[in-house]
C-alpha cells in the first residue's frame, strides 16, 4: 500500500504573489511594502499598494498561511522587535535632547513603521482567531446562521478613532 499525498482543494493553494506576500508580512514588512515586493512593483503608489494588499490579506487561505508563519516565528524574533522599538525610543529621546529635529522626525517615522508592523501582525492573529471561533460554533450547531453572521459582523467591526 502506497501513501498518497493528501488532496488539496484549488482554493487552498496560494498564488505566487500570495506566497511572497505572506513571507514579507511574516518578516515584518507593512502591508503595502509586502504587496510591492510580492508583485515586484516597487513604484506602486502607497494607496494602490495598500488597497491591493488588503484584498490579498483578507483571503482565508492567506490569513491561514500568515497565521502559520507567525506561529512558527522564533520567539527571539519577537523579543528583537521589542528591543528594536525600545532602541528607537531611546534614539528619539537623544534626538530631542540634542534638538536635532530632522533626525527626530526620521526616528519617529521608523518608530511608526515598527509599531504599525506589530499591530498588523496582531490584527492578522485576531482575525484568524475570530474566524476559528465562528467555524467552531457553526460546526457545533450552537447558533443558527443568522446569529453566526451577526456575531461575525460584530467581531469583525472595527472602531475608528479620529
Amino acid at each position: 500500500m502506497t501513501d498518497k499525498p493528501a488532496k488539496v482543494h484549488v482554493s487552498e493553494v496560494l498564488t505566487p504573489i500570495e506566497r511572497k506576500y505572506c513571507v514579507a508580512r511574516a518578516r515584518g514588512y507593512s502591508k503595502a511594502e509586502s504587496y510591492r515586493q510580492a508583485a515586484d512593483k516597487p513604484r506602486l503608489k502607497a494607496e494602490d499598494a495598500s488597497s491591493r494588499a488588503i484584498k490579498v490579506e483578507n483571503r482565508p487561505r492567506v490569513i491561514t498561511k500568515l497565521r502559520a508563519l507567525l506561529d512558527a516565528a522564533n520567539k527571539a524574533d519577537l523579543l528583537s522587535h521589542g528591543a528594536y522599538v525600545a532602541g528607537l525610543l531611546s534614539d528619539l529621546e537623544e534626538c530631542r535632547a540634542a534638538s536635532n529635529w530632522t533626525a527626530a522626525s526620521s526616528v519617529q517615522r521608523l518608530l511608526g513603521q515598527a509599531i504599525g508592523s506589530l499591530s498588523d501582525t496582531i490584527e492578522v492573529r485576531t482575525q484568524v482567531d475570530q474566524s476559528v471561533l465562528i467555524e467552531k460554533l457553526r460546526n457545533a450547531g450552537v447558533l443558527d446562521d443568522t446569529a453566526l453572521n451577526a456575531l461575525s459582523d460584530k467581531l469583525s467591526a472595527k472602531d475608528t478613532f479620529h
